[in-house]
C-alpha cells in the first residue's frame, strides 16, 4: 500500500521528471487493472495515515467508478470490495464538509453512481442511515442533494409510503442555509414527478416561501436561486398542462421577486431570463394572464424603479414581456391594461408602459401623446412609436403606405430643437422599414420633406437619413446627391464644427453611389483640391469611404493621393522628452521594454498615422497593381510602421496594408509573410538596442494574417516550413511572459483573456498549415504539443490545458497516424470530466471526431459512447454555463452512434441513447453542433435498419424540436439540407 500510496504522490508533484514517467505508470496501472487500483486507493483513504494525497485519491477514483457506471459494469467489483467502498463511503460523508470539501463531494459523487447498486428493497442500509445523520450538519445540502436520487427508487418499495412521508418531512425541514433551500426545492422537484398529492397548496406555498427565503437571506445565495429556479424550469418542462396550473402558487410568488428590495440584480435578471423561457411552456402564460393586473403593476413598478445602471434589467424584462406578447391573449390583456391607463388619463404610468409593450394596433392613437405638454411622455411615445415601427418591420408585417405617410407626418411636425433627435430616430427607423420592403414610391414622395429636414438641421443624423434615401432611389437622386456632396465640400471649407465634416466624409460613398462617373470624378477633384488647404481630410476615416465609393475611377489621382498618404503613414509621431506632460488629455505614454526611454505620443498623430496607412489599404485595395512604381516606398512604410512605432492601433492597420498588398501582388507575399514573422518574434531597434515586442493583441491579429497568408499558393512550401515552428514558439514565448505576469502578482482575468485569444490564434495557423501540407502539419502538431508539456503551468492556470483541448479536438480527426495518439486521446478522455467550460467542451467536441477515425469494434464503440454519456451527465457540470460543452458531446455521441450503425451494419441496441438524447434536447446555441443531432435523428428516422420504434421515437423528438420557438428554424433547415442532399 505504500508503494500505491508514493505513485499518488508522484502524481501530485510539481517536478516534471518526476510525475510525469509516475503518470504514465499509473495510467498503465488502471488502464490494465481498474479494479486492483480501486483496491489500492480505497486503502489509503480507510487508512489514516494518508491525509495528504486523500483528495487526490478521491479524484482517481472518481474517475474509475465513472467508466463502470457509465458501462454498468458493477459485477466486476468484487464482495470485498464492495464492503470497503462502504465503509470507506460511510467514513467520509460522516466527516465536516470544511474537513475536506473536495474528497466529501467526490464521496457523494460516487454515492450517485452506485445509488441503484447500493440499493435494497430494504432500504435501511449502513449508507442510507450514514445519509441521514448527515441532515442536520453542516453537509445538510450534500446529503439532501443525494437522497433527490435515490428518492424515486425507493418510493416504489413495499416501505415506499412510509419513505415518502419522511421526504415530506425532510423537505419541510427549517434550516438557515441558501444552498439547503436550494436542494428543498429539488427535493420538491422530485417529489412532484412521483405522486399527485404533492401538488397540494400547502407544499406548493412551502416551495414558494423558499424561493422567497432564498431572497431575503443574510446573505442572499445567488448561486443558490440560479440552481433552484433551474431545478423548478426542468420540472415545468416535464409536466402536464394541468400539473403547470397546480404550480400556480409557486409562479405568482416568483413575481415578487420583480419589486423585492432585498433581491440582487443578479437574480432579478435569472429570474427574467427563466421566466422567458418558462413561458413557453403550456398552461403557464395563463397563469401570467389570470393575474395580469399583479403582474402588469410589478414590472411596471419595478422598471420604473431601474435606473440606467440597471439597463441590462430593462432590456431583459422587455425581451420577456415581448415573448409574452407573441400570445394574443396576453397581448390583448396587457394592452387593456395600457388602455385603461390611458383612458383615464394616467399618461404617466401609460408611457412607461410604453417602454415594455408595443401596442401595434395603437400607433395612431400614440400621435395624441405627441400633443401634451409633458416632455417625459412626449419622449415615452417617440420611443414607443420607433419600437412599434421596429416591431413591425421586424415580423415582417407591412404598414400599408397611408399609415405610413401618416406616421411619418406626424413625426415631421413635431420635429424642433427639443424633440429633434428622438423624432428624427423615429424617422430613420420608418425609412429603414420602407427601403427595407422596397417601398419606392413611399421614399420618392418624402423625399422633398427629408431635403427640407436637411435644410434645416444639416446634421449627421438628418445626413444619415437622406443618404439612406439616395441608397433606396439611386436613380431619382443624382442630382440631390450631387447638391448634398457640394454641401458637405462647403461644410468642410466652412469649417462647420457642429458638423465635424471630416467624420461627416463617411457618409460621402453613400451619395457619390447615385452619381455617374463624371460627377464622381468631379467630386474626387473638388475634395482633393480642398486636401491642399485641409492636409487632414487624407487622414480622415470618410475619406477612406470615399475611395471605396468611387471605385476604380481613383486611378486617375495614384500619383496625387499616394504621395499624401505615404508621407503621412511614415512620418515620425511627436517625441516629448518632459515626461510629465504625458498628464494631458491629448497625449499617451508609451515605455519602451528594456530602455528607461519614455516616449509621449500625441494621440492625435497616432490617429492620423492609423488612418493613413487604413485609407492606404483601402487605396490599394480599389486599384491593384497601378500602384507599382510605389513598391519601393510601400516596403519602407510596411517596416517603419511594424517594427519602430509602437501603438498597438498603427501595428494592426500596417498589418492590414501587408494583407493587402500580398493580395495585390502575390510575388511579394512571402516576403511580408517574412516581416511579419521577423515582428512576432520581437525585432530589434539598432538605435535604443531595446527589443520592441508587440501586445498580445497585435500578436493575435499577426498569428492570424499569417496564417492567412501562407495559404496563398504565391508563399513558397519552403516557407510554410520554415515558419512551421511559429505556433510552439508563441506557446514557449507566452509561458515565459505567464510567468513573469505570475511573479509579479498581474495575472488578471483580463491578462488571463488576452492570453487565451493570442495562443487561440496558434490554432488558426495549424490549421492553415494542414491545408498547405499534411506532412507539416504533423510535425508542428508535435512541436505543439511539446511546448505545451515543457510548460505545464496547470497549477497557475488552466490557459495551456485549454489550448492542448483545443489542439487534440482540432487535430486528432486529421492526423490519426499520430505516434502517440493513444495518450493524446487518452487525454481527451480525461479533458471530458474537467470542470474548466472551455476543457470540458473542446474535449467532448474532438471525442466524437477522434472516435470515428478509429478502426475498433462495436464493443470498444460502446465503450466510447458511455464515456461520453458519463460526461456529458457528470453533476460537476449541470451548471448553466456548461451546456455548450453538453451540446459539443451530444453532437459527438450521435457522430459514435453513426459510426456504430456503419460498422454493426444495424441500427439495433443504441434505445438506450436515444432516450439519453431526449432527455438532453433541444440543442439549439450552436447551429453546427446542433445540425449534427437533427441530421443523425432524421437519417435514423428513415433508415430502414433501425426499429420501428426508434423510427416513431426519432420522428417525435424531431416534431418536438421543430415546435419549440428556441429550436425550429435549425430543425427546418437542416431537414431541409438533408432532403436536398
Amino acid at each position: 500500500m505504500s508503494d500505491f500510496a508514493d505513485l499518488i504522490r508522484a502524481l501530485t508533484s510539481t517536478n516534471e521528471e518526476l510525475r510525469i514517467p509516475n503518470q504514465q505508470l499509473y495510467m498503465q496501472k488502471e488502464a490494465e487493472n481498474p479494479v486492483e487500483c480501486m483496491a489500492n486507493l480505497l486503502s489509503i483513504l480507510n487508512s489514516d495515515d494518508f491525509h495528504d494525497i486523500t483528495t487526490h485519491c478521491f479524484i482517481y477514483l472518481y474517475r474509475i467508478t465513472s467508466v463502470i457506471s457509465a458501462q454498468d459494469n458493477f459485477e466486476i467489483i468484487p464482495p470485498e470490495i464492495v464492503d470497503l467502498l462502504k465503509t470507506v463511503l460511510i467514513k467520509y460523508i460522516q466527516l465536516p464538509v470544511s474537513q475536506n470539501s473536495v474528497a466529501i463531494r467526490h464521496a457523494y459523487l460516487i454515492l450517485q453512481q452506485f445509488v441503484i447498486f447500493f440499493t435494497t428493497i430494504q432500504p435501511a442500509g449502513e449508507i442510507l442511515e450514514a445519509v441521514h445523520s448527515q441532515i442536520q450538519t453542516s453537509n445538510q445540502a450534500l446529503a439532501i442533494t443525494y437522497i433527490c436520487y435515490y428518492a424515486s427508487i425507493f418510493t416504489g418499495t413495499d416501505n415506499g409510503e412510509a419513505i415518502f412521508q419522511n421526504l415530506i418531512a425532510l423537505f419541510l425541514l427549517e434550516s438557515s442555509s441558501t444552498e439547503t433551500f436550494a436542494e428543498q426545492i429539488h427535493l420538491y422537484m422530485q417529489l412532484l414527478k412521483l405522486s399527485p398529492n404533492v401538488f397540494e397548496e400547502d407544499l406548493m406555498n412551502r416551495c414558494a416561501s423558499l424561493f422567497i427565503q432564498l431572497i431575503n437571506s443574510p446573505k442572499p445565495g445567488d448561486y443558490a436561486f440560479a440552481t433552484a429556479l433551474r431545478y423548478f424550469k426542468d420540472s415545468l418542462k416535464m409536466m402536464s398542462e394541468e400539473e403547470i396550473s397546480m404550480c400556480a402558487p409557486i409562479i405568482v410568488r416568483l413575481f415578487s421577486v420583480f419589486s423585492s428590495e432585498t433581491a440582487l440584480d443578479s437574480q432579478k435578471l435569472e429570474l427574467i431570463d427563466n421566466f422567458v423561457e418558462i413561458t413557453k411552456f403550456y398552461g403557464v402564460t395563463e397563469i401570467i394572464i389570470e393575474n395580469l393586473e399583479e403582474f402588469g403593476q410589478r414590472c411596471i413598478a419595478f422598471i420604473q424603479k431601474c435606473g440606467e445602471s440597471q439597463s441590462e434589467l430593462i432590456e431583459n424584462i422587455n425581451d420577456l414581456l415581448t415573448t409574452l406578447c407573441e400570445e394574443d391573449d396576453f397581448h390583448e390583456k396587457l394592452t387593456e391594461l395600457f388602455t385603461q391607463y390611458l383612458e383615464s388619463e394616467n399618461l404617466y404610468i401609460a408611457s412607461s408602459m410604453l417602454r415594455i409593450l408595443y401596442p401595434t394596433g395603437y400607433i395612431l392613437q400614440l400621435f395624441e401623446l405627441l400633443k401634451v405638454e409633458d416632455r417625459y411622455i412626449v419622449e415615452n411615445a417617440l420611443v414607443a412609436i420607433e419600437a412599434v415601427l421596429n416591431h413591425h418591420f421586424e415580423k415582417e408585417t407591412e404598414l400599408n403606405e397611408d399609415n405610413l405617410l401618416a406616421i411619418f407626418k406626424g413625426l415631421y411636425e413635431i420635429i424642433s430643437d427639443e424633440y429633434y433627435e428622438l423624432a428624427l430616430k423615429a424617422i430613420a427607423t420608418l425609412l429603414d422599414g420602407a427601403v427595407a420592403f422596397k417601398l419606392h414610391d413611399f421614399i420618392v414622395s418624402i423625399a422633398q420633406d427629408v431635403l427640407q429636414i436637411l435644410s434645416s438641421y444639416f446634421t449627421v443624423d438628418s445626413v444619415h437619413l437622406a443618404a439612406a434615401i439616395a441608397i433606396a432611389c439611386p436613380s431619382d437622386m443624382s442630382d440631390v446627391a450631387a447638391q448634398i456632396s457640394t454641401r458637405l465640400l462647403e461644410s468642410i471649407e466652412n469649417e462647420e464644427e457642429h458638423l465635424d465634416g471630416l467624420n461627416i466624409l463617411s457618409l460621402e460613398g453613400n451619395f457619390l453611389r447615385c452619381m455617374d462617373d463624371s460627377m464622381k470624378l468631379e467630386f474626387m477633384d473638388n475634395l482633393i483640391r480642398l486636401t491642399e488647404k485641409y492636409p487632414d481630410i487624407v487622414t480622415s476615416e470618410g475619406f477612406g469611404f470615399c475611395i471605396k465609393a468611387v471605385g476604380q475611377n481613383m486611378t486617375n489621382f495614384i500619383d496625387i493621393v499616394m504621395p499624401k498618404l505615404i508621407e503621412n503613414s511614415s512620418k515620425d509621431p511627436a517625441i516629448a522628452c518632459d515626461f510629465n506632460i504625458s498628464n494631458s488629455d491629448s497625449v499617451m505614454a508609451f515605455q519602451i521594454p528594456g530602455s528607461a526611454k519614455n516616449l509621449v505620443v500625441r494621440s492625435e498623430e497616432i490617429v492620423e498615422i492609423t488612418n493613413s496607412i487604413k485609407n492606404l489599404a483601402k487605396f490599394i485595395k480599389v486599384v491593384g497593381r497601378s500602384v507599382t512604381d510605389y513598391n519601393k516606398e510601400l516596403n519602407t512604410v510596411v517596416s517603419k510602421t511594424l517594427y519602430q512605432m509602437l501603438d498597438k492601433d498603427i501595428r494592426i492597420a500596417s498589418i492590414k496594408l501587408i494583407s493587402v498588398i500580398s493580395v495585390a501582388f502575390p510575388e511579394t507575399a512571402a516576403q511580408y509573410a517574412a516581416y511579419i514573422h521577423s515582428f512576432l518574434l520581437g525585432s530589434e531597434d539598432d538605435e535604443d538596442g531595446c527589443v520592441a515586442e508587440p501586445e498580445n493583441v497585435v500578436r493575435m491579429k499577426c498569428l492570424h494574417k499569417i496564417s492567412k497568408l501562407i495559404e496563398k499558393e504565391a508563399v513558397p512550401i519552403e516557407y510554410v516550413s520554415a515558419i512551421a515552428d511559429i505556433p510552439a514558439q508563441i506557446i514557449n514565448m507566452c509561458a515565459k511572459e505567464i510567468i513573469g505576469e505570475i511573479n509579479n502578482n498581474s495575472f488578471s482575468d483580463n491578462v488571463y483573456r488576452e492570453y487565451l485569444d493570442t495562443v487561440w490564434e496558434t490554432l488558426t495557423i495549424m490549421k492553415s498549415i494542414e491545408n498547405r501540407n499534411h506532412e507539416i502539419a504533423i510535425i508542428a502538431f508535435q512541436q505543439c504539443i511539446s511546448a505545451l508539456e515543457d510548460n505545464n503551468l496547470s497549477e497557475h492556470t488552466p490557459l495551456f490545458d485549454i489550448i492542448r483541448a483545443g489542439l487534440l479536438a482540432d487535430f486528432l480527426e486529421i492526423v490519426p497516424e499520430y505516434e502517440h495518439f493513444d495518450s493524446a486521446f487518452k487525454q481527451l478522455t480525461d479533458g471530458m470530466m474537467s470542470t474548466n467550460e472551455n476543457v470540458r467542451q473542446l474535449s467532448l467536441y474532438g471525442f466524437g471526431r477522434a472516435a470515428t477515425k478509429l478502426d475498433v469494434k462495436e464493443d470498444v464503440l460502446d465503450g466510447f459512447l458511455s464515456i461520453l454519456a458519463g460526461a456529458i451527465s457528470n453533476e460537476d457540470t449541470k451548471e448553466e454555463n456548461y451546456a455548450l460543452g453538453n451540446e459539443c458531446g451530444l453532437s459527438s455521441l450521435c457522430l459514435i452512434l453513426e459510426k456504430r450503425i456503419t460498422v454493426t451494419g444495424t441500427a439495433n441496441g443504441i434505445e438506450g441513447y436515444i432516450q439519453f438524447l431526449a432527455n438532453n434536447l433541444p440543442v439549439y446555441r450552436d447551429d453546427d453542433e446542433s445540425e449534427i443531432v437533427y441530421r443523425f435523428l432524421y437519417n435514423l428516422r428513415n433508415n430502414s435498419r433501425a426499429s420501428q420504434m426508434v423510427r416513431d421515437f426519432c420522428d417525435q423528438l424531431l416534431t418536438s424540436c421543430e415546435n419549440m420557438d428556441v429550436s425550429s428554424d435549425i430543425v427546418s433547415k437542416t431537414i431541409q439540407k438533408c432532403q436536398s442532399a
